[in-house]
């Protein structure tokens, strides 16, 4: 026989949530980065490229190694919202720098 609390309609409660501070994470740079999708999910991979400071024509290195320094995995919803924020902060950025060229 079903318990009392099994027969109950669901209901959907909203809860906060609520970033705290993110000082305590170390910054890391990027200046590459890698996205590809398996199943279900988006692997994001950033990484730094180390560029000799020097290069001259007759010491140009085969290959310069990018060394990844995080990788995110996330789920089709956080990606799409993701590249949404991206895409708007982009935008945001070049139309803050157009206008500083323009004064």
């Amino acid at each position: 026989m079903p318990s009392k609390q099994s027969r109950r309609t669901k209901e959907t409660v909203p809860v906060r949530a609520e970033w705290k501070d993110p000082n305590q994470l170390p910054t890391l740079y990027a200046n590459h980065f890698y996205i590809s999708h398996a199943g279900g999910e988006f692997y994001l991979i950033f990484g730094e490229a180390k560029f000799p400071i020097m290069i001259t024509p007759g010491h140009v290195p085969e290959q310069i190694d990018i060394v990844p320094v995080a990788r995110l995995l996330v789920n089709p919803d956080v990606m799409m919202r993701i590249a949404d924020a991206i895409s708007t902060t982009v935008k945001n950025y070049l139309q803050s720098a157009e206008s500083r060229e323009d004064t």
